[in-house]
């Protein structure tokens, strides 16, 4: 087990309910919600994504985004922080982002998690190509129907 960040879609009319949710119910509310769409799960590779976004200038700070909820491992994301997210992420490409990216430096860093050097760095780099694609994807798809989002951290 580890720290893993994972983000859901929340629909308009649910972000008062989760607004008002103690700290409790914040999770098994957000569960009972289930909307449909692409997984906003990046397992352990928010860390390295985090630290790529910032490097690349591109305005996305995935853990210190959005405002905190009752159970502060929860932060709600508004709509319109979505939609600018999503237009943030289609301008930026992989490719782009992986230009920032330094297996060695990372190592050092103690970039979480410790696999950087695996592989000569390839390991990661895919890693971190595999949970941007479905990052990109996740809000597109919430952009597309004005949706908020809850990041997880946690």
């Amino acid at each position: 087990m580890g720290i893993i960040m994972s983000f859901a879609r929340v629909r308009p009319e649910q972000v008062a309910e989760l607004g008002f949710a103690g700290a409790d119910d914040v999770g098994e509310l957000l569960y009972a919600m289930r909307n449909p769409g692409p997984s906003g799960y990046l397992d352990k590779a928010w860390s390295g994504l985090d630290r790529l976004l910032r490097a690349a200038g591109s305005g996305i700070e995935l853990t210190d985004a959005g405002d905190a909820l009752a159970d502060e491992s929860y932060a709600l994301w508004s709509a319109d922080l979505v939609r600018d997210t999503d237009e943030r992420l289609r301008a930026l490409s992989f490719d782009a982002l992986a230009a920032h990216y330094d297996p060695v430096a990372f190592d050092r860093a103690g970039i979480y998690p410790n696999i950087w050097l695996r592989a000569g760095g390839a390991e990661g780099r895919h890693y971190l190509n595999h949970h941007y694609s479905g990052l990109r994807e996740f809000f597109r798809h919430a952009a597309k129907y004005r949706s908020a989002a809850v990041a997880h951290l946690g």
